[in-house]
């Protein structure tokens, strides 16, 4: 299926320059259909309909192939989340397929690869998956490192 099938966009499958640089993935989304951006994701579960929403919001964003960016000033474009948990994923890189590059925070902060294909299928506590922040903006991966607290 093409992504872009189903939602109401016109060239959204197609190579997405750097559109979305300074835009929440709602302000693209509604940018292409007016009042789709805070509707996007409602009753959408787990699985082939999901990871199409999430391929389309990675072509929207303008996130680049892999190995084009690296170290904390990568920019990260897309964040995913675990609503009924503490797992965050922060894409910087994508292939333009099922694999993505980016940090991944959970029990703790690590940078590695990201299967697209497998997140989609993730049910989460809740039965609802993992979601797309909608109002996420683009922004340097050391703005969203966490940070090493000690204590003495």
């Amino acid at each position: 299926m093409n992504p872009s099938e189903g939602f109401g966009f016109e060239g959204a499958a197609g190579g997405c320059s750097r559109v979305g640089m300074n835009k929440s993935l709602c302000t693209l989304l509604d940018d292409r259909k007016p009042g789709l951006g805070s509707t996007y994701q409602n009753g959408v579960g787990p699985g082939p309909r999901k990871l199409a929403q999430f391929q389309e919001c990675l072509r929207l964003s303008g996130v680049t192939g892999l190995d084009s960016q690296s170290g904390d000033e990568a920019t990260v474009y897309v964040k995913f989340f675990d609503p009924a948990g503490s797992w965050t994923w922060y894409i910087t890189e994508w292939d333009g397929a099922d694999l993505a590059f980016g940090l991944v925070c959970g029990d703790f902060a690590e940078v590695g690869y990201i299967n697209i294909r497998e997140l989609a299928s993730l049910r989460g506590a809740l039965n609802i998956g993992v979601e797309l922040d909608m109002h996420f903006v683009p922004a340097p991966l050391s703005t969203v490192r966490p940070r090493p607290s000690f204590h003495a």
